[in-house]
C-alpha cells in the first residue's frame, strides 16, 4: 500500500513514490534527512575549535561534553554552514531544546 502525504507547495494529498505532485506538479522529493560528510566535517571542526560553550561561556568537562548546536534549527530551515553550528554543552543545548534561537548567553 503506498504512502500519501501533503504537497508542500498546494496542499494536494499525493501518493509515495510520485516524482511530482498531482495538483501543481512541483517535485514531490524530500530534502535529505540525516547526517551527510559534509555536516560530520563541519561538526568536527566546529568541536575541535571550541574551548567553552556559546550559550553559558563556561568551559565543557567530561561529566558535560561538547555538541553541536544549530542555531536555526534544520528542521526550521536551517543549514549545515559553519555560520549555522555552534558548539554548546550538551545540557544547555538539551535545555534550550527548540525554543529561542538567539545567540544570548542562558544563564
Amino acid at each position: 500500500m503506498p504512502l500519501a502525504r501533503l504537497c508542500g507547495a498546494c496542499g494536494t494529498l499525493t501518493a509515495e513514490p510520485a516524482r511530482r505532485c498531482a495538483g501543481c506538479g512541483q517535485p514531490t522529493n524530500r530534502r535529505r534527512r540525516g547526517s551527510t560528510h559534509a555536516y560530520r566535517k563541519q561538526r568536527d571542526v566546529t568541536l575541535a575549535n571550541a574551548t567553552v560553550c556559546a550559550l553559558c561561556g563556561r568551559p565543557f568537562t567530561a561529566d558535560d561534553p561538547a555538541e553541536t548546536d544549530h542555531i536555526v534549527a534544520y528542521a526550521d530551515g536551517g543549514t549545515h554552514a559553519a555560520s549555522n553550528l555552534r558548539a554548546t554543552h550538551r545540557s544547555c543545548n538539551r535545555r534550550r531544546g527548540r525554543g529561542s534561537t538567539r545567540p544570548e548567553r542562558v544563564l
